[in-house]
């Protein structure tokens, strides 16, 4: 290594150092709050408690004389570390001291700012459990502590006199949850030309150029030490600031998107060609990097130098090409498409089929979901009704997941019109289609109507009895149509996870990846809406891999898995049509179908690969051929 790149080497290493360093002060000399803390420490009383004590590895608190509502806290602004992130496992029980026996009620595990553990009049309160329980329950939850809301405890509702809540066994220490392994898109900086930049912020110092330099280039580092989600940046010019140049005139940007992806160097060169050279010192242009997987723009400006040295390293940084995925002749389970079932009830005579709404009801309306999954919202023909089985003109079966505008909004009465038919087919209760690991891959043609927004993806159930948790959720296909402004051509593809604490209902992490293909490398003839193309997703214990037509599209480190190693549970896969459209308008342009062609699952044990895929941009299209006609 020349010492020129030992220095910029160096010097990348010492801000990955101030970065981690930064992100870690504060924390705690000791890495754990002592059991005996919480069970020598007596509570404060809140609400109407009136009596406090100790029971074996933990605390108590009650009202013995008459029914209400029972908080105790400790006060944890001299225990724990503001902004640290720390795990808290513990057990709740309710006993009934009148009757000696097992208490029943529902009960809150909560950091608040005030004794009542609650998030009215003013105070603030976040929530580690909520449950109603009968005797006792376990909890495990993760808390980024702070003083505003330093105090934890439980919080008993509408208990009868003298039921004790009991918080006991309670273990705390310091952990990052795994949802917070990849950074979010905000605490993801860059350096340019080794100098750390902000989100939305101008580089300090310009950057020299000598006088007449026919090329500008600028190196990009990714300023964390590993690459855990594909990101995408591209260069921009900018008008503003411009002195001697005219931008769009003189200058043109780096042409496509540059990517990081795990095992790359963190180093990116772009160059931006000057086609009208200057040698007026002082004269100079502005530009920026924005893209995929990051938060805002980070800019910075050219300026000409007598004698400026402005060069591509002799040896430029290892970027590695896109996996291609390799699987085995016959998959694990192959879904048959001429014998597709569903039933509202996920049963039919029954046996398990593919249920047609989301489980835990016939809407989406938190989602801003303007359609309904009801298949009798009015009377369909043939072919009208949300799913049914249909052969295209090669012969081949598929089934048509369909979208419409109803001919008179749905009233529910719970103060909403639903003016849309939506489509769904899950399979919650299919076990076979059920897995924590493994390959999904479906064969579709997508939607092309605005507001339409198709899916492929998973989420969570959990038990022998299937109940269905949220998070965690696998998206391996969403194409939005416009949903939440979302961009809207032929070829754009999202996909990305949801984590939390299972089951919370409450997620505390997205990491997604949207962009259109030809933007990527993939052939501009790619077309969702009228050809058919495989969408692949491989689940593994660290990574989840996204494919489309077999080529890498999107990696993320596995967020998903529940920070107490249990494996009771597993995820099932969904496809539908949403509908998120409150323009009021006819929902009649291109249109609001999916065709749903073929399912694969195989196991990971079925003989898969990974290999670099061995063909430069542009890649080939891949669809699946002939092509329907539509």
């Amino acid at each position: 290594m020349n010492l020129l790149l030992f220095r910029q080497h160096l010097l990348r290493s010492l801000v990955v150092l101030s970065l981690l360093l930064t992100a870690c002060r504060g924390v705690a000399n000791e890495s754990a709050v002592a059991a005996e803390f919480f069970a020598q420490t007596p509570m404060a009383l809140g609400r109407d408690a009136n009596t406090e004590g100790a029971v074996e590895g933990g605390r108590f608190v009650t009202n013995a004389d008459a029914k209400g509502n029972i908080a105790g806290a400790w006060d944890l602004t001299e225990v724990l570390q503001e902004g640290v992130s720390y795990q808290f496992k513990g057990k709740v029980r309710l006993i009934d001291t009148t009757t000696g026996g097992v208490g029943y009620g529902r009960v809150l595990v909560r950091f608040g700012s005030g004794l009542e553990l609650t998030t009215l009049s003013g105070q603030k309160a976040t929530t580690l459990f909520d449950k109603t329980v009968k005797g006792e329950a376990e909890f495990t939850s993760y808390i980024k502590f702070s003083n505003k809301m330093p105090l934890f405890g439980a919080l008993g509702l509408n208990l009868g006199p003298g039921v004790r809540v009991e918080l006991y066994d309670i273990h705390c220490e310091v952990s990052t949850p795994p949802w917070a392994i990849i950074p979010k898109k905000a605490e993801k900086l860059v350096l340019i030309n080794d100098v750390l930049v902000q989100r939305n912020k101008m580089r300090e110092g310009k950057i020299a150029i000598p006088p007449g330099a026919t090329e500008a280039h600028v190196k990009v580092t990714y300023a964390l030490p590993e690459i855990l989600s594909t990101s995408v940046i591209r260069g921009n010019t900018s008008t503003s600031n411009e002195l001697g140049f005219k931008v769009n005139r003189d200058v043109e940007p780096p042409e496509g998107f540059f990517l990081w992806r795990d095992g790359d160097d963190h180093d990116i060169w772009l160059t931006f060609k000057i086609k009208n050279p200057r040698t007026n010192l002082g004269d100079g242009f502005r530009a920026s990097i924005s893209g995929v997987g990051l938060a805002g723009w980070f800019a910075f400006e050219f300026e000409i130098v007598e004698g400026a040295v402005n060069e591509l390293p002799e040896e430029m940084p290892y970027h590695r090409p896109p996996y291609a995925l390799l699987l085995p002749e016959q998959p694990t389970l192959d879904l048959d498409m001429t014998a597709v079932e569903w039933d509202e009830t996920g049963l039919k005579d029954g046996r398990p089929v593919w249920r047609t709404h989301p489980s835990h009801s016939h809407l989406q309306s938190g989602n801003g979901e303007t359609g309904v999954y009801y298949p009798w919202a009015e009377k369909n023909a043939y072919g009208e009704e949300p799913h049914s089985l249909q052969v295209d003109a090669e012969g081949r079966p598929y089934v048509k997941l369909h979208s419409k505008k109803l001919a008179e909004p749905l009233d529910l009465g719970n103060g909403k019109l639903y003016p849309h038919q939506a489509s769904m087919l899950q399979a919650q209760k299919l076990d076979e289609w059920c897995h924590r690991r493994g390959i999904y891959s479906a064969q579709v043609v997508l939607p092309s109507r605005r507001g339409a927004w198709s899916a492929f993806w998973a989420c969570g159930r959990r038990g022998p009895e299937r109940r269905v948790m949220w998070p965690p959720e696998i998206d391996f296909l969403e194409s939005f149509n416009g949903a939440y402004g979302a961009k809207y051509w032929p070829d754009t593809s999202s996909a990305g996870q949801h984590a939390g604490m299972h089951g919370s209902v409450k997620r505390e992490s997205i990491d997604g990846f949207a962009a259109e293909l030809s933007e990527l490398g993939f052939s501009a003839e790619l077309d969702f809406n009228t050809q058919i193309h495989d969408i692949t997703a491989v689940i593994e214990d660290d990574w989840i891999t996204h494919f489309r037509d077999g080529v890498e599209f999107f990696r993320q480190r596995n967020i998903l898995d529940p920070a107490d190693g249990n494996t009771d549970w597993d995820f099932y896969p969904i496809i539908n049509v949403a509908v998120k459209d409150a323009s009021g308008g006819a929902y009649d342009q291109g249109t609001g179908d999916m065709r749903w062609y073929g399912m694969q699952y195989y196991a990971l044990d079925s003989g898969y690969e990974l290999v670099p895929y061995p063909l430069p941009r542009p890649y080939p299209n891949r669809e699946i051929l002939p092509r329907p006609k539509m």
